[in-house]
């Protein structure tokens, strides 16, 4: 029992210990007490003869009983078969020695007190009512029909009723205890997982804030960058050749400067990137064909599905940041003159098909880093899909992305 969890006992441990080890040591000085009183008259009386050294005997075996299997149990509760060994035992021993001697019949009120305390409330009440039995006809001489006639059956029918209505009433007390000791353990291991639910959803979310600040620098700022860089290149080759274009080549520059600072700022401040900034989808890829075009001559076709300006702004930004990684690839890595995007939406989704003329990936692995993966986890998100590979065709020999956005048709996206 001392090795059970607060939950599963009736009242605290520091309470039940205490009051465990009182009625062990009690029963325990019973048996002895006994013993020792039933020697001493008998040494008086003439002596210890056959009957009395048997009576003894009883009493340490169930001494021993008592002890191997309620004072120091190896599990607790113990099994139904050692109740039975136990109380049969006892009653048996007891029928022996009120035949051996009579005037330890008393000590069948000892085990009454074990029945309700060891027992189980049903095999308790069982118990005591035969252990009553059996002393009522002992002390009648085992006629059922003087039992009413004794003197002492209607105080030894009141002190059962009375004991046994107080240990209905402790047992009910005990049920409740324990039932409460054990819904607040429930409880409190509610509580417990759900403050590791909190902790792993603050992890979750200072992960997925970290995700999204390493997206939105390499998505927006990383290729302004990367656009300023080449701006700047282009700069000081027209400073030595073509100075009149300079200024013009001057006022993009610093229009790639504002943009990287904003791009800043919104990624600092944790607002979610707005690309589009309220422009329709096909405006802001046209936009954004046209600029990377001009800054760094590449020729970039765009066709743009008017269909498009009706998808939901989660779906409209991805695109647009899948189209701006791409094209950054082609004029970082792919060596190309020449690319185009292609937008198409029809009842199934978004088709966004970016393709160029460069070297491929095989000759060039940057394709497969950061921003590829970045790519896949926006469109995953939206229960999308990727798909990268080298392509054959005659003109666009170089790499094919495709991404799909499954996404209800076009009107109905509208309604959403």
């Amino acid at each position: 029992m001392f090795n059970l969890a607060e939950s599963e006992l009736p009242v605290p441990k520091r309470v039940l210990v205490p009051y465990i080890w009182f009625w062990h040591i009690v029963t325990m000085l019973a048996h002895v007490v006994t013993m020792g009183i039933v020697l001493y008259f008998a040494d008086r009386g003439g002596g210890i003869d056959a009957r009395v050294a048997a009576f003894v005997a009883l009493q340490v075996l169930q001494l021993a009983l008592y002890v191997g299997f309620y004072v120091f149990p190896k599990r607790w509760p113990p099994a139904a078969w050692q109740h039975g060994l136990y109380f049969g035992f006892v009653l048996v021993a007891w029928l022996v020695q009120a035949q051996l001697v009579p005037r330890g019949s008393g000590l069948i009120w000892m085990f009454f007190g074990h029945a309700i305390g060891l027992l189980p409330l049903r095999a308790a009440l069982l118990v005591a009512g035969l252990i009553t039995a059996l002393f009522l006809l002992q002390r009648a001489g085992w006629q059922l029909a003087q039992v009413m006639r004794l003197p002492e059956t209607a105080l030894v029918l009141g002190f059962v009723a009375l004991s046994l209505s107080i240990y209905l009433l402790l047992a009910y007390a005990m049920r409740t205890s324990l039932e409460r000791g054990q819904l607040l353990a429930k409880l409190e291991a509610a509580n417990r997982e759900l403050e590791r639910s909190r902790l792993r959803a603050v992890e979750l979310a200072q992960l997925m804030e970290r995700e999204r600040i390493a997206r939105d620098l390499h998505d927006y700022l990383g290729h302004a960058l990367v656009a300023l860089s080449m701006q700047l290149e282009m700069i000081q080759r027209l400073h030595i050749n073509h100075p009149e274009r300079l200024i013009e080549q001057l006022e993009q520059a610093k229009a790639l400067v504002r943009t990287c600072m904003k791009a800043l700022r919104r990624t600092v401040s944790g607002l979610r990137g707005e690309p589009l900034e309220e422009r329709p989808l096909s405006e802001a890829l046209t936009q954004l064909c046209v600029a990377l075009s001009a800054s760094t001559g590449v020729r970039i076709h765009c066709h743009v599905d008017s269909k498009g300006d009706r998808l939901p702004p989660r779906v409209a930004e991805a695109l647009w940041a899948v189209t701006h990684e791409a094209l950054s690839n082609v004029v970082k890595h792919a060596r190309a003159s020449e690319a185009e995007v292609t937008l198409a939406v029809d009842s199934q989704g978004a088709h966004l098909h970016v393709r160029d003329n460069g070297i491929g990936i095989g000759q060039n692995t940057a394709h497969d880093g950061y921003g590829l993966r970045t790519m896949r986890e926006r469109l995953q998100a939206l229960g999308g899909a990727l798909h990268v590979q080298n392509a054959s065709e005659a003109h666009w020999r170089g790499v094919h992305v495709y991404a799909f956005v499954p996404h209800p048709c076009p009107s109905e996206a509208g309604e959403a």
